[in-house]
């Protein structure tokens, strides 16, 4: 970390800690603007998410947005994915890649998954908010399996770096059957920013 840290540039600094690994990163958040986690953990396991593990604890408690990158991801994350269904979670999302793609100039597009009423509201939402700000970002309608859908169309538009909410409009829905983003999480190979 250190050394690539030095090479781009960046400034960084490391510290050891003790105790519950959840509550010391969510402890130690509210002094930084994001959490960096790897999916893949020590011995190479997978990191656990969903219901009831440290990762979710991190995703509910922490009040900042959380990078989660997987093994042997090689990503310069310039070509951004935003899956938006129109919640809480994802406005912060779409706030956060309206910002990326502007500061750091990049292509953007916007994903809803759905036909619903409420997905068309979502697509109108996001739309006026990137052209109001002179962001010219395609916002893609498409139907299926919610997580199937992101991760094809990641592929392809060879998009980098997808951002998404931490949690959509059905939250105790998603935890009797599991989230897209616990879906997600279990199969994506490229960086992803969970905003909270």
């Amino acid at each position: 970390f250190a050394e690539r840290c030095r090479a781009e540039g960046v400034p960084y600094a490391t510290m050891a800690d003790e105790g519950v690994v959840s509550r010391r990163i969510v402890e130690r958040s509210v002094y930084a603007d994001l959490i960096a986690l790897s999916l893949t953990r020590r011995g190479m396991q997978q990191t656990q998410t969903g219901v009831g593990t440290e990762f979710n604890t991190i995703l509910q408690q922490s009040r900042r947005p959380v990078l989660a990158v997987p093994d042997d991801a090689q990503s310069p994350m310039d070509n951004v994915l935003l899956a938006y269904d129109g919640s809480s979670k994802a406005d912060e999302a779409l706030y956060l890649a309206a910002y990326v793609a502007a500061a750091w100039q990049i292509p953007l597009a916007v994903l809803v998954v759905g036909a619903s009423r409420e997905d068309r509201q979502a697509i109108a939402r996001a739309d006026a908010y990137l052209k109001k700000r002179n962001i010219d970002a395609p916002v893609i309608n498409r139907t299926g399996a919610e997580s199937e859908v992101i991760l094809d169309t990641m592929d392809e538009l060879e998009a980098n770096l997808l951002l998404i909410g931490s949690f959509g409009r059905r939250p105790i829905l998603q935890l009797l059957i599991g989230s897209t983003l616990n879906a997600v999480l279990g199969q994506i190979k490229q960086p992803l920013i969970i905003c909270r």
